[in-house]
């Protein structure tokens, strides 16, 4: 039976033109984040499954792909549950193993410390359309930094990035998880409950408020809260400035200074960022993670479904592991959904090099490959792209591949050469007796094999030049101290060492000559038959003769 060709369920196998758009935006993002001060880093894609499990991840958890246990410690016949089967799985995303990361590494790490993260996830999600098992995630976090800088530079850096991409126009939603709970509080509802309607609540842009208030009806909530609830965002529609009128209703409730913090952050960011986009204030926006304890945030873009960016505060989850309070906080980029919004737009990636292919004949000769490719070298070697291929019986058809990958110039490399020098110099004296130019014909043949014959005099003296060289060999050199010489091997001379050059003797050493003077033959080194005079201060090269 033969082999399944076709990626497993919910994977995608990514072609050459994809690949070519994800390296230019992943060396986009490397190159402006490194801008504003985040480093790499690179955590494992498998984690402890009690780390993933530990009710961090929303629905996310639901979602694992986990690892059965291996050897000794898998023992089906004591097994009760589906955790007595496995022990670790695969990341779902990149938060929890960066909170493991700097519980573990903190130490080592500045405080506060600004990470970047590219890397692959996977869940067992059900696949659909735009949505794989596998996909690549890119985190900036900012860990040790309890202050709102944490939160502005963070939007400045995703939007800085995003415009460079090229995307203007978008609209970063901002909110607090703090004014989410002072929100419902404030209504009425039981705090047990919180999460139920923030579920709800998440569906605003689906459903409209009608449809929040039905199903907040259905889920059995008094009518009173429910009333007072959206009440106040009807009310809030017609605010200019919303986060003022929030942290005067909610003054009572609402836990610290959420409103002041959210007011700033919107203020910095608006005074500096020089992107072109929106910066809004959206009591509805919760965010699924129920890590999240502050500021919250998501970018989305007209006419693309969804968000392209979420991130959040998040300053209980490492404490989670050293049991220290430690502020976090990240923003995350949909890198997949950006790049599939780039190849639905036929983006094409700026300042591409130009694509060069050496089609060479099967079956051609040692010389003529050796050619070839010492020509793709030296093209390299310029900054060149080159590809050296063999070529194809349909050759039309491989150069519309090519040209399809972006190739733009051809090569052809044949068994035979159809011109030569030797075919091209009898070309010549032909062209020249046809038209009645005999003296001429005859001086392109003369002065052509007098040239071969000077090029064979050049390469067999450069030939004995070479021999000579490689035969030096230089037993002793003559080591001054004080006014006395030592013999000693050359292979121990030192820097600053000063030696004593007799007459008729090499050079054992490169050096400077610091007393006398005299003539020096070279001639084993660069074939200079003349001898070069030397005096203090000129330099010696090792190898040649005192004359």
């Amino acid at each position: 039976m033969a082999l399944s060709k076709r990626p497993v369920t919910g994977m995608k196998d990514i072609l050459p033109a994809e690949m070519q758009i994800r390296d230019y935006v992943i060396g986009l993002i490397k190159e402006t984040y490194k801008g504003f001060g985040f480093t790499p880093i690179e955590t494992p894609c498998v984690e402890n499954i009690a780390n993933l499990s530990s009710k961090q991840g929303g629905e996310n958890e639901k979602l694992i792909f986990k690892i059965m246990k291996r050897g000794e410690k898998l023992n089906l016949e004591t097994a009760t549950c589906e955790n007595d089967l496995t022990d670790s799985g695969l990341r779902y995303d990149l938060t929890v193993p960066l909170s493991r990361f700097y519980s573990n590494n903190a130490a080592n790490l500045p405080k506060p410390f600004k990470a970047l993260q590219i890397g692959p996830v996977w869940r067992a999600d059900r696949p659909q359309k735009g949505r794989f098992r596998q996909f690549y995630q890119c985190d900036i976090d900012i860990l040790g930094d309890a202050t709102n800088l944490a939160e502005i530079e963070l939007i400045l850096a995703t939007t800085t990035l995003l415009g460079k991409i090229g995307f203007s126009g978008f609209n970063v939603r901002i909110n607090d998880r703090r004014i989410l709970k002072a929100m419902a509080k404030y209504s009425g509802f039981p705090e047990s409950q919180f999460d139920e309607v923030f579920i709800i609540l998440d569906k605003m842009d689906k459903i409209g408020l009608d449809g929040v208030a039905e199903e907040l009806k259905k889920a059995g909530f008094e009518e009173s809260s429910i009333q007072t609830y959206l009440k106040m965002f009807e009310e809030l529609k017609s605010q200019e400035n919303g986060i003022a009128y929030i942290g005067e209703k909610l003054k009572d409730v609402l836990e610290g200074d959420a409103a002041n913090n959210l007011q700033q952050i919107v203020s910095a960011v608006e005074q500096t960022t020089k992107s072109s986009f929106r910066l809004s204030f959206d009591p509805t926006l919760v965010r699924g993670m129920s890590y999240y304890t502050g500021t919250i945030f998501e970018i989305e873009m007209e006419g693309f479904p969804g968000s392209v960016a979420g991130g959040g505060r998040y300053d209980e989850m490492v404490g989670k592991f050293t049991n220290m309070q430690t502020p976090a906080c990240g923003f995350s980029i949909g890198f997949e959904r950006i790049v599939t919004i780039l190849l639905e737009n036929g983006f094409e990636v700026p300042g591409t090099k130009k694509k060069k292919a050496y089609l060479i004949e099967k079956g051609v000769s040692a010389d003529r490959m050796g050619q070839a490719l010492a020509k793709a070298m030296q093209e390299r070697a310029n900054g060149e792209q080159v590809l050296v291929t063999q070529m194809n019986k349909n050759k039309k058809f491989q150069k519309e591949q090519l040209m399809a990958e972006g190739y733009t110039e051809f090569e052809e490399f044949y068994k035979k050469e159809f011109f030569n020098e030797n075919s091209l110099m009898a070309l010549a004296s032909v062209g020249a007796w046809a038209i009645g130019e005999g003296a001429e014909a005859v001086a392109i043949l003369l002065f052509y094999r007098i040239g071969e014959a000077l090029e064979s005099l050049i390469v067999e003296k450069s030939k004995k030049s070479i021999r000579t060289l490689a035969s030096i060999k230089i037993e002793q050199a003559h080591l001054l101290k004080g006014d006395k010489t030592e013999n000693i091997d050359p292979k121990t001379i030192q820097k600053d060492d000063i030696l004593v050059i007799f007459a008729g003797e090499r050079i054992p050493a490169d050096g400077i000559v610091i007393k006398g003077e005299g003539s020096i033959d070279n001639s084993a080194l660069n074939g200079e038959s003349i001898p070069q005079n030397v005096k203090v201060g000129n330099s010696l090269l090792s190898g040649g003769i005192n004359l």
